[in-house]
């Protein structure tokens, strides 16, 4: 009855676009274990253990309640005398019960802002900029390589099942929602139309919520239908897991594509990327960054001729050691040659 007045609750649009923008925020959670978090703390965002904030620098708020989870805990079985219990093949025999632990923080319990967590892809200072919707264009094309084909529709083609077609003048964000939609709609395979349109938008909602791209247009009318006619939540159950877990899988996915698209030292190798770091630290006013072999000379000369001498002197070393050792090597031949 609990968990049904739970799922009734979800059939209110906004509790549901919560749930998919949690959903997209929190990918190891199964349903159950993300409604259990909302429960708890219902205007949660994004939740990590105590250790996994600290990795990023961040400790959890004083007092602060932690949320309870679901965790799998593994238990050798034993018989009433408290014998291990054995298999056939003399291997323990082990089975798995869920306990609920009290390990988890949301964002919010946290003295930090979001942006110690928030993904390459979504920095602010490239949030709703021509760059950026061309990278999406670039990683949405990545990430569909190997099932479909991503092009604008011209006049006289025609639509192919391997691939996306997109209308010209959409306009830059109107174009990335509309590749993604269609994108998500070649993974959902339910054979009700009507059903199928809906955890489209659903999905579709959710990764747009995750890409940051206005997404509040969206009203998922059948809610309010589903709610008129008394639809039993229980039935609207195993739609919320098919859509969570479809959701995560297309993140899990797209994620890594994205964030290699928008790493600019994705392909280079580690000169580069010291050069680049360089050059990004010089263009913001910052001192370059400096390695522990390395070491700054008192010189009146600009940092760029500063650099060009130690270049030169780390050659020099480098060519009087090739030398030494070539002439250890002729002296160590002559020995022998005249024994």
């Amino acid at each position: 009855m609990e968990n049904e007045k739970e799922l009734l609750g979800l059939f209110e649009v906004s509790a549901f676009k919560h749930y998919l923008r949690f959903a997209a925020e929190n990918l190891r959670y199964s349903q159950d274990n993300l409604q259990r978090f909302l429960k708890q703390f219902p205007t949660a965002t994004k939740v990590l253990t105590f250790e996994e904030w600290q990795k990023l620098g961040v400790l959890p708020k004083k007092k602060s309640r932690a949320l309870e989870v679901l965790v799998p805990r593994k238990i050798v079985k034993r018989d009433a005398t408290h014998q291990l219990l054995t298999t056939e093949d003399g291997e323990r025999m082990i089975e798995t019960r869920f306990t609920l632990s009290p390990c988890l923080f949301d964002v919010s319990q946290t003295n930090t802002s979001q942006k110690e967590w928030v993904t390459l892809f979504n920095r602010p200072e490239c949030l709703g900029t021509p760059l950026r919707y061309s990278k999406l264009f670039v990683g949405l094309r990545a990430f569909s390589t190997g099932k479909v084909a991503i092009d604008f529709l011209k006049s006289g083609t025609l639509p192919d099942e391997k691939q996306v077609w997109v209308p010209q003048g959409l306009g830059e964000e109107a174009t990335i929602k509309r590749i993604l939609r269609d994108l998500v709609a070649l993974e959902v395979d339910t054979l009700d139309e009507r059903m199928k349109d809906f955890e489209v938008r659903a999905i579709s909602y959710a990764l747009f919520s995750h890409l940051k791209l206005s997404c509040e247009e969206e009203t998922f009318p059948e809610l309010v239908e589903w709610t008129k006619t008394g639809k039993t939540p229980f039935i609207f159950e195993s739609t919320l897991s098919h859509l969570t877990t479809l959701l995560q899988q297309n993140i899990r996915r797209l994620d890594p594509v994205l964030e290699a698209t928008f790493d600019p030292t994705v392909g280079k190798n580690p000169f580069e990327r010291r050069l680049m770091a360089v050059q990004t630290a010089r263009r913001r006013g910052q001192a370059p960054p400096v390695s522990e072999r390395s070491f700054t000379l008192p010189s009146p000369e600009p940092p760029e001729n500063a650099a060009v001498q130690a270049m030169n002197r780390r050659m020099k070393a480098s060519n009087a050691t090739r030398k030494t050792r070539s002439q250890a090597v002729r002296t160590e031949r002559k020995i022998e040659n005249d024994e």
